[in-house]
């Protein structure tokens, strides 16, 4: 009788461990099915499908239209589409809610046909679409413009000139005047920025500046392709003095410091044919300038040499050493003391 309990005490004893074991088995799978997306893994491939339903609403960005000069709205444009680009969405145009004058938009729809973007860099706006699958957005300007160090990177710079489909035309024998020579060209930023003008004055860059650059850069080639008897063709861009236009100037310093060299010197030629000089130059010396900064993004076999000012250089281009843009800086304020007592 005593054996007869032991076994039966036995039994039950297995049958509880038994109990609790499928218990606890239990309570484990439930916090599999019910826990398992707080893990790392799971979060990436949440954040993954999160990406693929962006792509598949076709997310338009769009951007306000300025109303300043053609080349410093298409860099904004580009920021903006820049930024679209790097939220794997896509740059829906830019949008003219502030009903600017057609003639600014006509210098910038020229600007923008000179590049082959017109299909990147549209003009338009958000509008309410029937497609549950197309979301609209218009980005506020700091929100992009302050990430354009992080979105002007290579992987969209060989995306936007692969879309530039005027780049396969650019052809130095029809530009310049010696084709077979080493091209240098420079763009120098006069009209509206003066050193005699206080918020425009740290934009002026004198002319020795440029005439030390094309020199040391006419060295820098010499050496870098050891070139004997290197040829070289200087071509110098710059604006006309619009005598309508508000706080334009002439120009205190003499064009005659460029010519003297038997430089070229271009005033107020025509925007595509500058345009297409600066993309197809071996060397392109730009000013603190959008107007020279958008071409140079389209530069890809040339050296581009950059001075900085608040827009920041693309992948590849040389950068002015700063002690030499400080060296600029206190030129130009010993030349606005001398000519204009009220610069400081």
């Amino acid at each position: 009788m005593k054996k007869s309990w032991i076994v039966q005490s036995n039994y039950l004893g297995f049958v509880i461990l038994a109990f609790f074991v499928w218990i606890l088995n239990s309570v484990h799978l439930w916090n599999q099915a019910h826990h398992e997306t707080t893990s790392a893994p799971a979060i990436m491939a949440n954040y993954t499908v999160e990406m693929k339903q962006q792509r598949q609403q076709q997310v338009h960005y769009y951007s306000h239209t300025r109303g300043d000069r053609a080349g410093s709205a298409i860099l904004d444009m580009l920021t903006a589409h820049a930024f679209s680009f790097h939220r794997e969405g896509r740059y829906g145009g830019s949008c003219n809610i502030d009903s600017l004058p057609y003639l600014t938009l006509d210098a910038q729809h020229d600007l923008i046909e000179i590049l082959g973007l017109a299909r990147e860099l549209p003009f338009a706006c958000p509008t309410p679409s029937t497609n549950n699958n197309t979301w609209h957005r218009m980005l506020s300007y700091d929100e992009y413009s302050s990430q354009e160090s992080i979105v002007f990177n290579q992987r969209w710079l060989e995306y936007i000139r692969s879309r530039a489909s005027t780049l396969q035309k650019v052809n130095q024998k029809q530009i310049f005047k010696d084709p077979g020579a080493i091209q240098i060209v420079v763009h120098v930023r006069r009209g509206d920025v003066s050193f005699c003008h206080n918020s425009k004055y740290k934009r002026y860059l004198p002319n020795q500046y440029y005439l030390d650059l094309i020199e040391y850069h006419k060295e820098r080639y010499q050496q870098k392709y050891a070139i004997p008897t290197p040829t070289f063709n200087i071509s110098i861009y710059s604006n006309l003095v619009d005598p309508n236009a508000h706080n334009s100037q002439e120009p205190k310093e003499s064009w005659d410091d460029f010519t003297s060299q038997g430089y070229n010197l271009y005033l107020g030629s025509n925007l595509a044919q500058t345009w297409q000089a600066m993309m197809a130059a071996n060397v392109l010396i730009m000013s603190k300038s959008a107007f020279s900064h958008v071409p140079a993004m389209f530069n890809r076999n040339g050296t581009v040499v950059y001075t900085a000012y608040w827009s920041e250089p693309m992948p590849g281009w040389i950068v002015v050493p700063r002690e030499q843009s400080r060296n600029a800086v206190q030129q130009v304020r010993k030349m606005a003391r001398k000519e204009c007592p009220r610069v400081e």
